[in-house]
């Protein structure tokens, strides 16, 4: 093994394992040079035969739980693995140090910091101070809301000479989670100063910062991690996804372009691409990379629910329908599949189809407000006004800044000469959403039926009101040219809309 020559150690302990009774301590040496080899199901096999064979092994709980760990992205499952095999070796050693700072470095991961903290508490003095259990300390005192404590591990840290990024990030997740994001900022900024943080760190810096809402200092990182990077689409990504929330649309479909040039078989590149062109209200564009997306995996319930809505939006309802019932059928246990179909079966004027989506998620917290205003809708058109009128309140009280709910709630007091709370709910409708088009029609109604001087000028108004939402669907069906946006130190995005 020290030639490294670890296929021949291997083969060596094999053999010795067969010729002589079980022994632990070849089980863990086993254990070792399987690691070592990735062979992954045979270091785990090996490790716990050395604890069956041993359970008292110091050495072989620490390697057994080290694996755990070590394998934790690839199976999150083995948290609570590691979390036992620590318990194991600590009924026997209650005061081994590495396997207490383990836990507590395990229990900060789950979520549970008090219990994580008694357990740092038991690591003599001296190593309170080391950078690994400071960091703790400082990530741990944020959940609980010890700021004072916290301030005081974050100093110590940013003074630490011993300090390096692998003491940092395993906290990050849960100083955001705390709205401590400053603090570490504050530490990943003072790694970087020392160019001590790796490419992988400079990454989580900048989702900080763009955690935090500093768009150009997170775009900024980015950009100066451009030149050599050697996984160029994820770091295009990454610069859409900050230009996607900071609200820079055009920015975003530049990189996407360049990306999706660069890997055309990601499905989803597609997907992202066709979100951000929602945004920008692309319909034809959007429609044609979700169809891109499905035809790479028509399996995704996510880009069959995304292909669905906008089909419903831009095209006829009727050809949203497949896509709500592929939809369904992934993702059967999700209400958002029935209340969609539901929808597209209400504007393809299935009414009693829509009747029975919706009814089926009327009790779902999630979907309870979007069904009960359809259910109302069903049942004006079908003129049962007290059930219609039952159903919009509560779609109100569920979501009380609903405007369609609200306009169609006025249009019945109106027909129920009840204008003062017609008259209430088109003013709240139309403050939250001045052009939104039935409220403003029934506005023009209520003018009518009131014989309101105003009813001229509404209808003037009203006009406008088409003309710009028939605008904004021809404006949909636009197709684009989204130039490739690429990265180098004086570049210059080119975003060209072709009528």
């Amino acid at each position: 093994m020290a030639q490294g020559n670890l296929e021949g150690a291997e083969r060596l302990l094999i053999r010795t394992a067969a010729e002589f009774p079980p022994d632990p301590r070849l089980s863990n040496f086993l254990g070792v040079v399987s690691v070592q080899l990735g062979k992954a199901d045979e270091a785990e096999r090996n490790f716990r035969q050395a604890v069956e064979l041993a359970p008292a092994f110091a050495g072989a709980l620490l390697n057994l739980g080290r694996f755990y760990q070590e394998a934790l992205t690839e199976n999150p499952a083995y948290l609570d693995r590691a979390l036992e095999t620590y318990n194991q070796l600590l009924k026997v050693e209650p005061q081994n140090m590495e396997a207490n700072y383990q836990k507590a470095f395990l229990l900060q991961m789950k979520g549970e910091h008090s219990e994580s903290n008694r357990y740092l508490t038991r690591l003599p003095a001296e190593h309170l101070m080391s950078p690994q259990a400071l960091a703790l300390i400082c990530a741990n005192s944020a959940a609980l809301g010890e700021t004072d404590r916290m301030t005081a591990a974050c100093s110590a840290l940013v003074q630490h000479s011993e300090l390096i990024e692998e003491d940092v990030l395993p906290t990050l997740s849960t100083l955001v989670q705390a709205k401590q994001t400053t603090v570490g900022i504050e530490l990943m900024e003072k790694l970087a100063s020392q160019g001590r943080l790796s490419q992988s760190g400079l990454e989580q810096l900048s989702t900080l910062y763009l955690e935090k809402g500093d768009f150009p200092r997170s775009k900024l990182i980015l950009d100066q991690l451009a030149p050599g990077h050697p996984n160029l689409p994820a770091l295009l990504v990454r610069l859409a996804w900050v230009d996607f929330k900071a609200g820079e649309f055009e920015g975003a479909l530049g990189y996407l372009a360049h990306a999706r040039d660069l890997t055309p078989e990601n499905d989803r590149l597609h997907a992202f691409f066709g979100v951000t062109c929602i945004e920008l209200g692309l319909g034809a564009e959007a429609m044609k990379s979700f169809e891109l997306a499905l035809s790479l995996n028509p399996e995704n319930p996510f880009y069959n629910y995304l292909m669905a809505t906008s089909v419903l939006h831009w095209r006829e309802a009727t050809e949203a329908i497949p896509y709500f019932e592929k939809f369904i059928a992934l993702s059967p246990d999700d209400p958002k599949g029935a209340a969609g179909l539901g929808r597209a079966h209400f504007l393809n004027k299935e009414y009693e189809k829509a009747r029975l989506d919706f009814e089926s998620v009327v009790d779902q917290p999630e979907t309870a407000a979007e069904a009960n205003f359809y259910l109302g809708a069903i049942d004006r058109m079908e003129q049962k006004l007290e059930d219609s009128e039952e159903h919009l309140t509560q779609a109100l009280t569920l979501a009380p800044d609903n405007v369609d709910a609200m306009a169609e709630l006025a249009w019945i007091y109106t027909r129920n000469r009840d204008f003062e709370k017609a008259r209430q709910l088109l003013d709240r409708a139309l403050e939250l959403d001045p052009e939104h088009y039935q409220a403003n029609f029934n506005l023009l109604t209520f003018y009518s039926r009131t014989r309101d001087e105003r009813y001229e000028e509404q209808k003037e108004y009203f006009e406008k009101v088409k003309e710009k939402k028939w605008q904004a669907y021809s404006d949909s069906l636009r197709s684009i040219q989204a130039v490739p946006h690429y990265v180098f130190p004086d570049f210059q995005l080119e975003f060209n809309r072709n009528q």
